[in-house]
């Protein structure tokens, strides 16, 4: 685990608290949140974490729904791949962006002969980027980054909702001056933008499809 000095860090599917505690325990500036579906798994992490004086925020619900309206610089969880890619893995690596502040990561534990390469690639599909941080056992740790898709400081997540949510400086919808394009150049612009972050899409998807044969 790679963690910051402080900030919001979130223990997604956490058990009996093992992660949550110790990262809670060695870094008393973060405040850790631990979530699970099951409501055994909830009550042993919250003994848990009495047994050793660290203060967290546990709740229990699916994947984010405890969480809705939160984001976090970090986001850790070792899934349940037996549970099911499509069902479980695959919502949690595409609703954790949103739960992210930007800049913020995604680290994840996966088994690499047990859905490491369909992991991989979704996670690279969803954020853009992967790397691996950690690796031991036939385990891996993947770590990915909320960032911006495009240069200028807004990304296309951010532009689908308000194209004033960017300055004009700062906007990829901005002159070599500085001033704002104009309404037609700006769509022409962000189309140009959209084709080719959809291309790139299309391509991870034919990586994913045939890595899921492979697994």
């Amino acid at each position: 685990m790679v963690l910051p000095t402080e900030g919001k860090v979130l223990d997604i599917g956490c058990g009996y608290g093992v992660i949550g505690i110790a990262i809670a325990k060695r870094n008393p500036g973060l405040r850790v949140w631990m979530t699970d579906v099951n409501s055994r798994a909830v009550s042993l992490a919250e003994e848990n974490t009495h047994r050793n004086s660290v203060r967290v925020t546990i709740l229990q619900g699916s994947l984010f729904e405890p969480v809705q309206g939160e984001t976090f610089d970090v986001i850790i969880t070792n899934p349940p791949i037996s549970a099911g890619i499509a069902k479980i893995v695959e919502p949690l690596i595409r609703d954790a962006f949103p739960h992210l502040n930007s800049g913020g990561s995604l680290q994840l534990v996966v088994q690499s002969n047990k859905g490491g390469r369909t992991v991989s690639a979704l996670i690279e599909e969803t954020f853009g980027n992967i790397e691996v941080v950690a690796r031991g056992g036939g385990y891996k740790v993947f770590r990915a980054f909320k960032k911006n898709e495009l240069k200028g400081g807004c990304g296309l997540v951010l532009l689908r909702k308000s194209f004033s949510s960017c300055s004009a400086k700062s906007s990829p919808f901005s002159s070599s001056s500085g001033d704002a394009l104009s309404g037609e150049k700006m769509l022409i612009t962000f189309k140009k933008a959209s084709r080719s972050l959809q291309r790139k899409r299309q391509r991870l998807r034919r990586q994913r499809a045939r890595l899921t044969f492979v697994d």
